[in-house]
């Protein structure tokens, strides 16, 4: 079942993470001329982070800052060039998860048991405005979701937080999390979120 995790016991897991998704950014840049960055989704800084068992999940946005025009209009290239570098950069520290067409997921093992300690959702998106697409897999090929309206979930929240609801929110995502858990296919973090605010915000 998953519980929240207190904010110290993830720092090492943020900061680990954070290295090898800067070193695949500066050889996207350099290999590529992609510009991304990465933005913590979910509460990557303490807030929301969930652990399952012993399993910690953090979550991370790669936003699409620029591309070349060639990248840009092939979603299918674009998505392989990110990928192999993101693989390259964590390949020492991180095992990956195949088969996931929303985004790109890594398990990280504890040096001493072997087991797995945390995990790492990334998740490809580009940004116009208030508006988020997500690049996601699909019948064999790459495409960009419907625009998300990434500025009304910023107004729910907010009211969320006059209603004096932020704890019923923390409620009620933790209980999609483990309802998840019986649900066969891939159930990201950040889509559990926003259904969370939604489910809050009426």
């Amino acid at each position: 079942m998953y519980a929240y995790a207190a904010k110290d016991e993830i720092k090492i897991y943020r900061y680990l993470s954070m290295d090898c998704l800067k070193e695949a950014m500066a050889n996207l840049r350099a290999d590529c001329q992609i510009i991304v960055e990465a933005e913590g989704v979910v509460g990557t800084a303490g807030n929301f982070v969930t652990r399952n068992d012993k399993v910690y999940d953090l979550d991370y946005a790669i936003v699409l800052l620029k591309a070349p025009s060639e990248y840009a209009a092939n979603p299918d290239l674009l998505h392989q060039l990110i990928e192999k570098e993101f693989d390259a950069a964590l390949a020492d520290k991180f095992d990956k998860v195949p088969g996931m067409p929303l985004a790109l997921r890594y398990v990280h093992h504890a040096k001493k048991s072997g087991l797995v300690n945390f995990q790492l959702d990334l998740t490809i998106v580009k940004r116009d405005e208030g508006d988020e697409e997500r690049l996601y897999e699909a019948d064999g090929h790459y495409r960009w979701s419907e625009p998300f309206n990434r500025r009304f979930l910023r107004i729910q929240e907010e009211t969320i937080k006059d209603w004096d609801q932020w704890q019923d929110l923390r409620d009620e995502y933790l209980r999609l999390k483990n309802a998840s858990l019986d649900q066969e296919g891939q159930q990201l973090s950040v889509d559990l979120y926003r259904q969370a605010v939604a489910n809050i915000y009426g």
